[in-house]
């Protein structure tokens, strides 16, 4: 399991710029679902509940999908500093193992 994480570590700038993507595409998504909703809402009451219910379903079908795609993408950002971590790690180890093999024995 090492193994693989410490092969896969160095790979993090992919999987934060995928977060970063993510979350724009919700910011996105978000925008033009507001969009919707403000076209639908200036609409009277009567057009509303009677014309407009596809829109409706659209407004509320994406806000029920669009938090999870966005914690998706905060995730994969996270994750992604993570795997930073893991590799300043790793180097540091490497670095003090050279150390300690430079050393003289006493």
């Amino acid at each position: 399991m090492q193994k693989m994480i410490s092969k896969m570590a160095p790979k993090f700038p992919i999987l934060i710029w995928m977060g970063f993507m993510i979350v724009a595409l919700a910011f996105v998504i978000g925008y033009f679902n507001s969009q919707t909703a403000a076209a639908y809402f200036s609409e009277s009451k009567v057009v509303r509940e009677t014309t407009l219910l596809a829109e409706r379903a659209s407004i509320e079908s994406t806000n029920l999908w669009l938090p999870y795609l966005k914690f998706l993408g905060l995730g994969m950002v996270l994750g992604g500093i993570v795997m930073a971590l893991r590799v300043i790690l790793d180097n540091l180890m490497q670095a003090g193992g050279k150390v300690l093999t430079n050393l003289p024995a006493e």
